[in-house]
């Protein structure tokens, strides 16, 4: 049951990382960012009605898992306005004891914000912001004849969504250097879900700009059988493209 654990516990990879690109001077700027959440995770999930399983594990846990996994942020910006998107989307695949038991999921989160800027000066910027947040978990437990739980395969498909709420502070420290402070909080199909992110973004070229940083992210959902109940932490790298 522990490599059954370790795999659930792969949907950390799942996750949002917002650091937009600073304002442009005229008309429209967008930003295409890849990125790696390097998560680990800590809490409970339960499918298929099956009692909840106590999860606590390192990004190295899930990354024994992972099967396939995507993620990315598309942000555009037109003087005070703000919109963004970010998707990610992972596969994982594990065995139980004596390979007794497989397990395969799929996560699907997907976020779109919409914010106003309402501070600039010199030195800080701040964007008020509004969002949704969709989740969506499939998962197939297979259960060979002759263990402890009756044998068979249970499936489970549930989707939620939640509206959130916060801001977005960018302060200028360097030429070409900024740091980012990022929070969300809201409900609506979870009972709570909130985020925080503190990351350093560092335009190295024209149209391009490093980023890392440490976020934490928190859903607690339960409803059709599924127990979603988890903290999602670790750093995250990306790259920005501008055009």
């Amino acid at each position: 049951m522990k490599s059954i654990n370790k795999t659930l516990l792969a949907i950390a990879l799942a996750g949002l990382t917002f650091s937009p690109a600073g304002m442009a001077s005229d008309g429209w700027q967008y930003e295409i960012t890849p990125y790696i959440f390097f998560s680990g995770m800590k809490g409970d999930i339960g499918i298929g009605g099956l009692p909840p399983v106590d999860i606590d594990a390192s990004f190295g846990d899930i990354a024994d898992n992972l099967e396939a996994g995507f993620m990315g942020m598309f942000t555009a910006r037109n003087g005070p306005l703000l919109f963004s998107f970010d998707g990610s989307y992972t596969k994982l695949e594990g065995n139980g004891p004596l390979g007794l038991a497989t397990l395969t999921n799929k996560l699907t989160i997907l976020q779109g914000n919409v914010g106003y800027r309402v501070l600039e000066d010199n030195k800080v910027d701040v964007d008020a912001l509004a969002g949704v947040r969709y989740m969506k978990l499939e998962a197939d437990l297979t259960i060979s004849p002759g263990s402890v739980i009756p044998g068979g395969t249970r499936s489970t498909s549930d989707s939620w969504a939640d509206f959130v709420v916060g801001g977005l502070a960018t302060v200028s420290v360097a030429e070409n250097v900024d740091l980012i402070a990022y929070v969300d909080l809201g409900g609506g199909s979870s009972d709570f879900t909130w985020q925080t992110m503190l990351g350093v973004n560092w335009q190295f070229a024209e149209r391009w700009t490093a980023k890392a940083g440490y976020r934490y992210l928190d859903v607690d959902y339960e409803d059709n059988g599924v127990v979603f109940d988890i903290a999602l932490s670790g750093p995250y790298l990306g790259v920005g493209f501008a055009f």
